[in-house]
Order: structure tokens, then sequence, then C-alpha cells
């Protein structure tokens, strides 16, 4: 009888480190898929991060460049807007002219592409700002 008792002492014990054997290289399989698994993830977000930041820089460059222009619009559209109200006296004057001449404004040379000209800037002047601010706001 006790060598059976021995027998099956040594068959758990033999069982127990067989099973604890299939836990280790199970878990050791595990630990190995997984590890596959984290480098490809770090591969690829490493890969997201690399082009986030460049994308980060462009963007900086692409708002200073736009600031520039805001700036540039601003004064520029300022010292043209003092230069169409010039223009606007110009034209009463010059109709107040050809009125007492007893013709057209159109008939004194260049007025026609004179008046043309300032409309024009009129509405360049006062279109180019919100077009700035629509730039910003994309």
């Amino acid at each position: 009888m006790k060598t059976i008792e021995t027998v099956y002492k040594k068959l758990n014990t033999e069982k127990t480190e067989l099973g604890t054997h299939k836990v280790e290289l199970s878990m050791i399989d595990n630990i190995s898929k997984l590890s596959s698994e984290m480098k490809a993830g770090v591969t690829k977000l490493k890969s997201y991060e690399k082009q986030v930041t460049a994308f980060g820089k462009e963007l900086t460059a692409k708002y200073k460049q736009g600031d520039k222009i805001e700036q540039s619009v601003k004064k520029d559209v300022g010292k043209y807007e003092k230069l169409e109200n010039k223009a606007y006296k110009l034209i009463d004057k010059a109709e107040s002219a050809a009125k007492e001449l007893g013709v057209t404004p159109n008939d004194i040379k260049g007025f026609k592409e004179f008046n043309s000209l300032v409309g024009e800037l009129e509405n360049l002047t006062g279109d180019l700002p919100a077009l700035v601010n629509q730039m910003f706001a994309m």
C-alpha cells in the first residue's frame, strides 16, 4: 500500500509540475504575442507622432504667414481707403466742372477708367478684410 501511495504522490507531483510548465508556456506565448502586437503599435504610433509633429510645424508656419498677410492687408487697406476718399472728392469736382461746362463727366479724358478704378478699389478695400478674417476661421 505504501508503494501505491508513493506512486500516487509521484504522479501528483509530476502532474503538478507538468501543469505548471503548461501554464508557464502558455504565459510565454501570450507575452510573445502581446509583445509583437505592442511593437507594431509602437511603430504605428511613432509614425503618427512624426506626422502630427510635422503637420503642427507646417500649420504654425502657415499661421505666421497668415499673420503677415493680415498685417499687410490692414496697412494697405487703410492706405488705399485714404486714396479712395481723395478720388471720390476728385470725382465730385470733375462732375461739378463737367456740369458747369455743359458736358458729361465721361467726356473728360480718363474719367471713365478713373471712376471704374475707384469702384474696384472700393470693392477690394471693403471685401478684403472680411476675406482675411475668413482665412483664420477655416
